[in-house]
């Protein structure tokens, strides 16, 4: 089996790996040439293995046509603008497409595929990127994949192939279910941990931090129209206990001058507000000032 896997940051070299381990032909499309020729040159390692793993690299913008049974896109939500366009030549319409951005900003932009067989993933691992060939596991997690356009059987017979008991996937009906339980995660813990520079165990440390995560999950999930409201929170609580020690990708994005995914998490949430006539002050709060930090 093939997989082309477009994005070379952490999320799309996780899976490069993973895949690769579990003998798919992988490619991983990049923006830098620099990185396809270190990938092509040294593979991919993560740093508490031995092994590398094979994996091809070529130039996304030098790719005339992606030939795989599955395609994983890995781009940040802020980049997926720039390569739907792609997408319409580069994949063929029978082709399986797997969106694994966070947010939920991207869906319009899915929206204008064509294509037979789309997916939605959300990947709950937390992973580190060193180099343009080496990564760190960090967080060992799972992958929910859940059907946008298509039969999710035509996704899981493909999956059922990569047997790796540290990347295992769960199949859902529900896509806006996956995304929104995600969106919400992110929209209180990393707004916040990168705008007091804290590791995510001291929102729940901190009696004023933890105000503060209250009142963006009442404001979120309130707009998201998520039921459970008391087993959402135990998540969200769960999660910072889980990762006490990680500092969030908004907060490493900050500290190292990168652009930050605060207009797909809080910036969606607040155009869903106006388009319900309500208003989020805190969320706004927390939007507006990691777009002045960043």
């Amino acid at each position: 089996m093939k997989v082309g896997i477009i994005g070379g940051g952490a999320i799309g070299l996780l899976c490069a790996y993973y895949f690769a381990k579990s003998k798919w032909e992988v490619t991983v499309y990049t923006r830098r040439f620099e990185q396809a020729q270190e990938l092509n040159r040294s593979g991919l390692k993560i740093r508490e293995t031995t092994n590398r793993a094979k994996v091809k690299a070529e130039l996304l913008l030098e790719t005339k046509k992606i030939d795989a049974d599955l395609i994983i896109i890995a781009v940040k939500q802020y980049s997926l603008s720039e390569i739907v366009g792609q997408l319409k030549t580069l994949v063929e319409k029978k082709q399986n497409m797997l969106f694994v951005q966070n947010g939920m900003g991207h869906i319009d932009l899915i929206r204008d595929l064509d294509h037979k067989n789309i997916f939605i993933g959300v990947i709950e691992h937390g992973v580190l990127k060193h180099s343009d060939s080496e990564i760190d596991h960090v967080g060992k997690g799972t992958t929910k994949v859940a059907p946008f356009q298509g039969k999710i059987a035509a996704l899981s017979g493909q999956l059922e192939g990569v047997k790796q008991p540290h990347f295992p996937f769960e199949y859902w009906d529900d896509w806006y279910q996956i995304l929104a339980d995600k969106l919400l995660v992110n929209a209180v813990i990393n707004p916040l941990t990168a705008l007091y520079q804290v590791k995510t165990g001291s929102l729940v440390e901190n009696v004023h931090f933890q105000k503060n995560m209250k009142r963006l999950f009442e404001e979120a999930v309130n707009i998201l129209g998520l039921k459970n409201k008391e087993e959402q929170w135990r998540n969200i609580l769960r999660v910072c206990h889980n990762t006490a020690g990680n500092r969030s990708s908004m907060l490493r994005d900050i500290e190292s001058g990168k652009q930050t995914e605060i207009d797909a998490i809080s910036g969606y949430l607040i155009e869903r507000a106006e388009d319900q006539n309500k208003d989020l002050p805190y969320t706004r709060f927390v939007y507006e000032s990691i777009k002045g930090m960043s």
